[in-house]
């Protein structure tokens, strides 16, 4: 050992250097998984801020919807037996707000398949207009049913429900069609009742 005095010396140098290195590394490592662990924290504050809000906004469509179920019912007649043409193209559940006997026969025809024998529901549009919910095409039978009609100020809101049935042997587009007097005018707000 005594041939190698400077070795001694030059391999504890070397050993302290690495220390040091890995303690610099370390002390980084350490940095980086603060950082990491605050922006966890932000993370979960925004996640917590953001289910917060959506909380607010449920709460704001109950209470709309409250409000809603407590204003004057809106009379409204159902019509019966007409179907949406074939030729009239639904993407997506629509509502339409129809004020002339023009725009209603765009849509509408009467219903002579599906099984209808009665009598189509007359509209008298001086009086009247016309309030339609649509579905896209389909083969099943589809009943669209009011379940609240409203008017609150210068706002009409229409609640519906569905009920599925059977399957059919051919394709149309579901709708419901509601009659209502002129003086009830207003905005609409349709909307699919929840479950």
């Amino acid at each position: 050992m005594t041939k190698f005095p400077f070795m001694k010396k030059n391999l504890f140098t070397i050993a302290m250097a690495s220390l040091l290195v890995v303690a610099c590394k370390n002390e980084n490592t350490v940095i980086e998984d603060r950082d990491v662990n605050n922006d966890t924290e932000q993370s979960y504050d925004s996640e917590k801020e953001r289910q917060e809000e959506l909380d607010r906004e449920a709460n704001k469509e109950e209470l709309l919807e409250a409000k809603i179920q407590e204003a004057p019912a809106l009379p409204y007649k159902q019509a019966r037996g007409y179907i949406v043409k074939k030729t009239y193209e639904v993407k997506s559940d629509t509502s339409l707000k129809i004020e002339s006997k023009a725009e209603f026969e765009k849509v509408f025809s009467k219903a002579s398949t599906i099984g209808w024998k009665g009598e189509t529901t007359n509209i008298d549009w001086n009086k009247q207009y016309v309030i339609a919910v649509l579905q896209p095409r389909t083969d099943q039978f589809i009943s669209i049913a009011p379940s609240y009609a409203t008017k609150d100020g210068d706002e009409i809101y229409i609640r519906y429900a569905e009920l599925e049935g059977e399957d059919l042997t051919r394709e149309y587009s579901p709708s419901m069609v509601l009659i209502v007097d002129k003086e009830y005018n207003g905005n609409l707000n349709v909307k699919r009742r929840k479950s």
